[in-house]
């Protein structure tokens, strides 16, 4: 059983995910949210979960012919076996029997009779990017236990307002869009890809096969299993959540800086919220229902923003997803539990201080040293930054962190700039040949025109890392070593600046030449300090953090027009 292809092109051409994949995931689940609550069944996947929710009200016969083939076990250890890049991926026709023994063999599934469509029944749903619909022939009469997800808009092909196609769609995902957009193949996906097997059946020449497969020697290990099993039930846990959403900017839809979320649950399931997006704030409340979903509008400054949540059970209640959607863009939206209680249920996992660089490209028009912070956790899971980005500009946030090590990073700046993006405590210890990295991210530095020392503004991505830092007592040494030289590259200076640098018994740092001053404060691990230059005749200040573990330190310096990089290294 076959849908029919409409002619998509060389689907090679793709790539994994793109940002207008994920910009039609946030719009679809923003407008179907806030449809009433249907029964929710997860499709546990080789890849990962997929929670959809089923339109039971108004697809009630599809709905039904559906839950008999997973409650009779025909939706288990199924395959995926047709997958159509930037068009759907399609299940339900083949099972393997005695997966993982020497007499696993691929089945096809025991069908029902075929049901009545529902096309023109209860609301009208259109196959867009997100939703589950019924596979059939072209007797629009014929579904039976085939289904397909749409991986993009197919609205046109497979049925739209015109009635045209009149595939019926009875359920959209509403927990693993991230899964979903693993079978938009392409170069950049080194998960999946697909393979020909029409000789062992016509309908398996878009096989989906995870990557390493021999495409001349498939083998059931290879392929790509579903089973599909109610939803675990949902309890709200108490507590307070807090994340970060952000919308892909496309060409026509400028997007919004990236949002900072929080949000308190109570254990009845009811919440209150806030958003902030730039200078703007918005609030908002509400109720997840028995599945775990919510949708609500936030207000404040001009129009109302459309909040939709989904809690996964199965994460205890720690993650919660969803979407935030203005009138023109839609974000994704990831949010985490803050778990931890000082008495209760202290943080011991990530207690501490540490110390933390981000790195600039150092691209033109762009600062060329490296930021820094301190960062603290205390025995309640709170984190406290407190740092200066590579163009002099400082920033502090506060916030609770993830049962698992998360933390959103959100910094407001001045002059309307923005510091945003995940940060995870890893507690990785140095190995041999490898430094300590116990926290790390990906963030964006977002700095608008007119800024000081970089008038054309720019965004740029920085990978932050970081260590613990144990501040030293008593007689104990900071480093391992004394003997240490700064390296001044970049700025003004001509070539690379080195002066040595000891660290003596009381952990302060003495230059060997009075033209260089540095302070090191020991309960954070930051240091500053300035060197006089000549050539024209001039002093200049410079700032950073020690990575511990390696003995060294980076930081940045600034001149009259531009910066440089400094760093803090054991001298060879």
């Amino acid at each position: 059983m076959f849908l029919v292809d409409f002619g998509l092109g060389n689907r090679h051409d793709r790539t994994m995910i793109s940002s207008r994949l994920i910009f039609g995931l946030c719009f679809m689940l923003a407008s179907l949210l806030s449809s009433p609550a249907g029964t929710v069944v997860r499709f546990l996947t080789s890849v990962g979960n997929l929670d959809v929710e089923l339109y039971d009200a108004d697809k009630p016969v599809t709905v039904s012919n559906f839950l008999a083939y997973m409650q009779g076990g025909s939706y288990t250890n199924i395959i995926m076996h047709r997958d159509v890049s930037n068009f759907v991926v399609q299940g339900g026709e083949y099972y393997v029997a005695y997966r993982g023994t020497t007499n696993a063999s691929l089945e096809t599934v025991v069908t029902m009779p075929p049901i009545t469509n529902e096309y023109f029944t209860g609301k009208f749903y259109s196959n867009v990017l997100g939703t589950i619909a019924m596979a059939r022939t072209s007797d629009p009469n014929s579904a039976s236990s085939q289904f397909y997800f749409n991986l993009a808009k197919n609205s046109a092909a497979l049925g739209d307002t015109n009635k045209s196609g009149q595939y019926v769609v009875f359920g959209h995902v509403i927990g693993g869009t991230n899964v979903l957009s693993l079978f938009n193949l392409g170069p950049k996906n080194t998960l999946i890809k697909d393979t020909d097997l029409s000789f062992v059946s016509s309908d398996l020449n878009t096989l989906p096969v995870f990557s390493f497969a021999n495409p001349n020697n498939v083998t059931y290990d290879d392929l790509l299993y579903v089973s599909v099993v109610p939803a675990p039930a949902y309890t709200p846990v108490q507590g307070s959540y807090n994340g970060l959403f952000s919308a892909p900017s496309l060409d026509a839809v400028p997007a919004p800086a990236p949002g900072f979320f929080s949000m308190t649950l109570g254990t009845n399931g009811k919440f209150s919220g806030s958003l902030r997006v730039g200078a703007n704030r918005y609030s908002f409340s509400g109720s997840l229902d028995t599945n775990g979903l919510a949708a609500a509008k936030a207000s404040g400054p001009g129009l109302p923003l459309n909040v939709s949540v989904y809690v996964d059970p199965t994460s205890g209640g720690d993650q919660m997803t969803g979407t935030i959607a203005g009138p023109t863009w839609a974000a994704s939206l990831t949010a985490y539990r803050a778990p931890f209680n000082a008495q209760s249920n202290p943080a011991r996992t990530y207690q501490g201080a540490y110390t933390m660089v981000l790195p600039s490209s150092g691209q033109a028009g762009q600062p060329a040293g490296t930021g820094y912070a301190a960062i603290t956790v205390d025995a309640g899971g709170n984190v406290k930054v407190s740092g200066s980005l590579a163009d002099g500009t400082s920033f502090t946030e506060a916030v609770p962190v993830s049962q698992d090590g998360h933390w959103p990073l959100y910094a407001p700046l001045t002059g309307n700039g923005l510091l945003s993006g995940w940060m995870v405590f890893t507690n990785r210890p140095a190995q041999s040949n490898q430094p300590a990295d116990n926290l790390n991210g990906l963030v964006l530095w977002m700095k608008p025109a007119k800024a000081k020392f970089f008038p054309a503004g720019y965004t740029n991505q920085l990978s932050a890392t970081g260590e613990t830092y144990q501040p030293p007592t008593g007689s104990s040494q900071l480093f391992s070593t004394t003997n240490l030289s700064l390296v001044l590259t970049g700025g003004d200076i001509p070539g690379p600046l080195t002066n040595r640098v000891t660290l003596t018994p009381a952990n302060k740092f003495k230059s060997m030449t009075n033209a260089l001053t540095m302070t090191l404060t020991l309960p954070s691990g930051l240091f500053s300090g300035s060197l006089r230059l000549s050539s024209p005749t001039r002093t200049v200040a410079f700032k950073g953090a020690l990575l511990q573990s390696q003995n060294s330190g980076s930081g940045y310096f600034l001149e009259t027009t531009q910066g440089g990089e400094l760093l803090l290294l054991p001298q060879q």
